[in-house]
């Protein structure tokens, strides 16, 4: 998923749930009136993997900021934990772990330390594992 199919995600999602018109009449209306429904979405990437082509790889979240509360709160209720979100995107079977960020920096900083020790924690287990096999015990 890209930012691209993300935000048509989230501006469906708001969009359908306003005043319960179908996505695209919600959407067009929204637009009328000079309304973001979404008004930024970013991936957040690792720089140092790369995909196929070349490009940085997700690092399997981002965020999305909406034009108002009441927006967030209806692709929050479309897209959270709903098998169907992504099907149409190829990810069949996969759900959108979907949450308000209070602050993004600080939802960020956390994703990060946890990545930081939990890669620490697995280049621990494989020294010792590496060392268990050049010195097994007697």
């Amino acid at each position: 998923v890209d930012e691209k199919i993300l935000s048509s995600l989230a501006v469906s999602a708001a969009a359908g749930a306003a005043a319960g018109k179908a996505g695209g009449q919600a959407r067009h209306a929204a637009k009328r009136n000079g309304d973001r429904l979404v008004r930024q979405v970013k991936i957040v990437r690792d720089e140092q993997r790369r995909d196929a082509r070349g490009q940085p790889r997700s690092k399997g979240f981002g965020f999305i900021q909406f034009g108002t509360h009441e927006a967030a709160l209806a692709a929050l209720e479309a897209l959270a934990d709903n098998p169907a979100a992504l099907e149409k995107h190829g990810g069949k079977g996969r759900r959108l772990l979907v949450e308000f960020a209070v602050d993004s920096v600080q939802k960020l900083k956390l994703h990060e330390q946890r990545r930081k020790l939990g890669a620490e924690r697995r280049a621990a287990e494989a020294a010792a594992a590496a060392a268990a096999l050049l010195h097994p015990p007697p």
